[in-house]
């Protein structure tokens, strides 16, 4: 692991836990994959507007910021991975599941 990358403590204590014995983020993402756009916007709209500094304009971009990241997740996993981020995966290559997407935007 790269002394210069600081992933964050919760990652650091974590990451000793993480088991590598099959991909440990798929079910997680298949939970993610089976949300739908309205799911999350009624999420969004649970925030408070005090907690906001341009409403509904700001919870659009999270909306679609959060979407661009369940569709990211894999990669973004496989590239750490491939940077041997995890201290228990012993090398190879996460597999995914082949899921049919929900999200709509």
């Amino acid at each position: 692991m790269s002394p210069i990358l600081n992933l964050g403590s919760v990652f650091y204590l974590l990451n000793p836990f993480i088991d590598f014995k099959e991909n440990p983020f798929a079910n997680i993402h298949s939970i993610a994959l089976n949300l739908t756009s309205n799911n999350i916007a009624d999420m969004l709209k649970e925030v408070p507007d005090s907690w906001l500094v341009e409403g509904n304009h700001q919870r659009n971009m999270y909306l679609n910021f959060l979407l661009n990241q369940i569709k990211r997740m894999p990669g973004i996993l496989n590239y750490a991975v491939s940077q041997r981020l995890f201290v228990n995966n012993k090398g190879g290559i996460l597999t995914w599941p082949k899921e049919q997407s929900m999200l709509v935007q």
